[in-house]
């Protein structure tokens, strides 16, 4: 080999490790930066109120029956004696017919109206359970019902562990539902780099 070609296989080799080292770099500029994270954006509020997602189910309850409603990702089970004569319940998912969730609330993407042929506002001598399959686990979910001016908690008994990718509550009451929670941030951990640090 000659003075000529040991040059050349040097450059090459120095070229080789040049662009190494500029790989190296670039994967630690772009993937190995420091990172926050905000929380991705939550759904948006329906534009479209009122819209029904599904054909509502009807059942009928008497004083010593129980039956079950279920329909798209919302199951309400209604147990002996939550009604004191036979009525007819209906339950309907879609977007809710009223206004948005109070401000820095997220919408979970479910919403339902429970009501009665009797009194669409019905109240229940015995907790209702609806049990809502989540679209996101991401945040701590609550269901809350209109009253008439706002959304409030549903819930009007202690909640029990509800399974993982569900929302568990009883709820005393017919009316509007949806499911909602408080935002919450998101981190993704510091990653530090450079000479010294620990």
């Amino acid at each position: 080999m000659n003075d000529a070609e040991y040059r050349d296989d040097l450059n090459t080799v120095g070229w080789g490790l040049a662009l190494l080292l500029g790989l190296v770099v670039l994967w630690l500029v772009v993937l190995v930066e420091p990172a926050v994270a905000a929380t991705p954006p939550p759904p948006a509020w329906p534009v479209t109120a009122g819209v029904r997602a599904a054909e509502p189910i009807t059942a009928t309850v008497t004083l010593t029956g129980a039956v079950t409603l279920t329909t798209g990702y919302v199951t309400v089970t209604v147990p002996a004696g939550a009604v004191q004569t036979t009525t007819t319940l209906t339950l309907t998912t879609g977007f809710p017919a009223h206004g948005p969730t109070p401000p820095q609330t997220v919408w979970g993407g479910v919403a339902f109206e429970l009501t009665a042929d009797t009194d669409p506002t019905l109240t229940f001598g015995q907790p209702v359970t609806a049990t809502v399959h989540l679209l996101d686990t991401g945040y701590a979910w609550m269901l809350r019902r209109w009253d008439g001016a706002a959304w409030l908690d549903a819930a009007c008994a202690p909640r029990g562990e509800s399974p993982e990718d569900y929302l568990v509550v009883p709820v005393c009451a017919g009316g509007e539902f949806v499911v909602a929670a408080a935002p919450a941030r998101r981190w993704l951990p510091l990653v530090l780099r450079g000479a010294g640090a620990r």
